[in-house]
């Protein structure tokens, strides 16, 4: 399966061609007019046009001359509130260029820079910039090659910083060592609502120390920690911390190695936890051992609304128990159990579940190892139950 999470970014639109004939001839500082390319020019005269409030330059071929010159346009300008720059070169240079009109800037509330070639180095002068400022509330930095020190120098500037919201770190290369301080920032940091460290390798110590602070932590709402090399030692931890945490209410694990161990463990969070709405434990080699832990929860869970556990192996033996707690459930509306070994006998459990459940309105089983005996299970059941649509 190709591997996904609840956080992945829309493709970001180059600037419309039409959109740039129609831009103002406005003067262009004597320091950059001469490095910058055409599209780079047009890009610069609508950022300081009046009125403009959302810029997205994504995969544009910005180098670090051209956000340069971007960043000389952020000190003055007074209208724009999101700067889209994903995918394009502006490396160190560039980021901290941009950093240097964060200290002054006054409007701008959304900060996409990822895919940029920033480094440690880039990584640090944004950080000093999140001390001052007041405005910045989301900030993607993600797909960089930031490592451990850019990750503990964003942690420091969280501990003061008291406007940031949400915070994108994705595959980057950040081990135990980052993720530990931002755990400790976490402790103390009163704003952050969502936190995405996925596709690094913070480990079961990296996610131990995440899972302490979760349990102070009283602002994070959403946490995603997927592809990070955690097993079922690192997946105990965050379950006991979901036992007292009351704020978080997405958690994406997917991807790791938690296994049926790490599935029970949560399980047995879920069975008093109160706040949880999504869970994602995808691709995490979870048997029927795991998945029926799962499903006890789920006949007395009563806040999960969404949850992913496809690509796992919980089989026919997992399915049956989860089609059981789906007979009681009233809560769960979607539902992702595809690539799991599953055969017609587990197929006709779940149809068999879905002609009394009356919540779940979106539910794939996939394809695999299901004949048109298990498809003419469900499609029969689909005629008593029209309000859930299933992908088979």
């Amino acid at each position: 399966s190709q591997k996904t999470s609840f956080s992945a970014f829309p493709p970001a639109k180059p600037l419309a061609p039409q959109a740039l004939t129609q831009l103002k001839k406005l003067t262009l500082s004597e320091n950059y007019a001469t490095k910058l390319s055409q599209k780079e020019k047009e890009i610069i005269e609508k950022l300081v046009s009046t009125g403009t409030t959302t810029l997205n330059i994504g995969i544009n071929n910005i180098s670090s001359e051209g956000a340069k010159a971007i960043a000389e346009a952020l000190k003055t300008n007074q209208t724009l509130t999101t700067l889209d720059i994903r995918g394009n070169n502006v490396s160190d240079e560039g980021a901290k260029a941009i950093a240097e009109a964060l200290k002054t800037n006054q409007t701008l509330t959304t900060l996409h820079i990822g895919i940029n070639n920033i480094s440690d180095e880039g990584a640090k002068v944004i950080a000093e910039a999140l001390k001052t400022n007041q405005t910045l509330t989301t900030l993607h930095i993600g797909y960089n090659n930031m490592s451990d020190e850019g990750a503990k120098a964003i942690a420091e500037a969280l501990k003061t910083n008291q406007t940031l919201t949400t915070l994108n770190l994705w595959r980057n290369n950040i081990s135990h060592e980052g993720a530990k301080a931002i755990a400790e920032a976490l402790k103390t940091n009163q704003t952050l609502t969502t936190l995405d460290i996925g596709i690094n390798n913070i480990s079961d110590e990296g996610a131990k120390a995440i899972a302490e602070a979760l349990k102070t932590n009283q602002t994070l709402t959403t946490l995603y920690m997927y592809d990070n090399n955690i097993s079922s030692e690192g997946a105990k931890a965050i379950a006991e911390a979901l036992k007292t945490n009351q704020t978080l209410t997405t958690l994406d694990i997917g991807y790791n190695n938690i296994s049926s161990e790490g599935a029970k463990a949560i399980a047995e969070a879920l069975k008093t936890n109160q706040t949880l709405t999504a869970l994602d434990i995808r691709g995490n080699k979870i048997s029927s051992e795991g998945a029926k832990a799962i499903a006890e929860a789920l006949k007395t869970n009563q806040t999960l609304t969404t949850l992913y556990m496809y690509d796992n192996n919980m089989s026919d033996e997992g399915a049956k128990a989860i089609a059981e707690a789906l007979k009681t459930n009233q809560t769960l509306t979607t539902l992702y159990m595809y690539d799991n070994n599953m055969s017609d006998e587990g197929a006709k459990a779940i149809a068999e579940a879905l002609k009394t459940n009356q919540t779940l309105t979106t539910l794939d089983i996939g394809y695999k190892n299901i004949s048109s005996e298990g498809a003419k299970a469900i499609a029969e059941a689909l005629k008593k139950n029209k309000g859930c649509e299933v992908n088979y």
